[in-house]
């Protein structure tokens, strides 16, 4: 990440449109990118699970991503104000969410910094949600309904 050009500061996803868009965050080596889905692909509802929201986090307060970071509190009380929505809903692991990981985890034979992407898979099998992402590691996932919110 050294030596690439920064952007000025972090772009964020809104959290009161009408109808509501979320935003997604997409990070290449030093670039992060916000683009915004089609309210059409989300519905009404915010759904953002806490490992989305603390890599937000991550990448809008740090130095090496952004020329001028934002402040932790700022950041948070973004994080807040998304949280605040009364279309907001954070998917929590449930009873068949173990099963459902180990059998990502043993099938697809994951691995290393592919394993936070079985956790985020296995989330969506078991709410049986869309999980839209440009990561196309996400692809490997048979069971997941997975949709990439640039391809054409």
């Amino acid at each position: 990440m050294r030596g690439a050009p920064r952007h000025s500061s972090p772009a964020s996803p809104p959290g009161d449109g009408q109808p509501l868009e979320a935003g997604i965050l997409q990070q290449r080596g030093n670039r992060v990118l916000a683009h915004r889905l089609p309210s059409s692909a989300i519905g009404n509802e915010l759904i953002s699970p806490w490992q989305s929201l603390g890599a937000f986090l991550r990448i809008a307060t740090h130095p090496r991503a952004f020329q001028q970071p934002l402040p932790a509190a700022t950041a948070w009380d973004r994080v807040s104000d998304w949280l605040s929505a009364p279309v907001a809903w954070i998917p929590e692991p449930g009873p068949l969410h173990a099963r459902i990981l180990g059998e990502l985890l043993t099938t697809y034979e994951v691995r290393g910094n592919l394993v936070p992407d079985a956790l985020l898979a296995a989330l969506a099998i078991e709410h049986g949600l869309t999980l839209y992402s440009t990561d196309t590691d996400f692809a490997r996932f048979g069971e997941l309904h997975w949709e990439n919110p640039l391809a054409g």
